[in-house]
C-alpha cells in the first residue's frame, strides 16, 4: 500500500455519495467542502479512477448516515 502522509485533498473533481429515501446510493459531482465544514474522519482507498472509487465507497455503511465525499489526494 502506498501511503501518502504529506498530502492534501484536490479542490477540483470529486464525487459525493448519499443514500436516498428509496435506500439507493446516488452519486453527484463534487466536491462540496466549504470553509465552515469539518472533516469527521477519512478513509484512504486506492482506485484506478472515480468509477472504481464509487463502487468501493458505495459498500461503506457510513453512506447510510450522511454522505461520503470522494476526492483525489494531491501529494505536497
Amino acid at each position: 500500500m502506498n501511503r501518502q502522509h504529506n498530502a492534501k485533498l484536490r479542490h477540483e473533481g470529486g464525487k459525493r455519495l448519499r443514500t436516498g429515501s428509496a435506500g439507493r446510493v446516488s452519486v453527484a459531482d463534487g466536491p462540496y467542502a466549504e470553509a465552515q465544514e469539518v472533516i469527521g474522519g477519512l478513509f484512504v482507498i486506492e482506485a484506478k479512477d472515480y468509477s472504481e472509487a464509487v463502487t468501493v465507497a458505495s459498500s461503506c455503511p457510513h453512506v447510510r448516515y450522511g454522505w461520503i465525499e470522494l476526492r483525489e489526494v494531491e501529494p505536497t
